[in-house]
């Protein structure tokens, strides 16, 4: 009887202001290792705000349906920013933010991430190096 094993992979690169080159094709080639290893991937590009809320409910449904003892791997690669010691994911559509409460207001939390998919920080592992807003 094997753990059930998910894994949500987003690679964002079509920013209107900033684009960046290889978040895709790195984000693709994780998902295709994550299947090879038997992972159930959830592979998705270029999420706008609206987007990227519904893919994560989406999966967090998902995890939550297979319970407590599966397992579940984040990789997001696109832009990204921390703000009071919580780090954030940037949607193509909102990297025009300039303020701590912007950032909070258009961004998603990788914390709400962790809570929606019932990934307790005890049990996660979050290794990034988002830029930060100041003030």
């Amino acid at each position: 009887n094997t753990i059930p094993r998910f894994a949500f992979v987003l690679g964002n690169q079509r920013y209107e202001e900033s684009p960046l080159k290889n978040t895709v094709s790195d984000a693709r080639l994780i998902s295709e290792k994550l299947k090879e290893s038997g992972f159930d991937v959830t592979f998705k590009t270029d999420l706008d705000t609206n987007m990227l809320r519904e893919e994560i409910g989406l999966y967090a449904e998902k995890v939550g349906e297979a319970g407590r003892d599966s397992i579940s791997l984040f990789y997001y690669a696109g832009h990204g920013v921390q703000v009071g010691g919580v780090n954030y994911l940037v949607p193509i559509d909102d990297e025009k933010i300039t303020t701590q409460s912007m950032v909070k207001a258009k961004c998603y939390s990788i914390k709400e991430f962790l809570e929606s998919a019932r990934i307790g920080e005890e049990e996660s592992a979050v290794p990034s190096d988002p830029g930060k807003i100041s003030g």
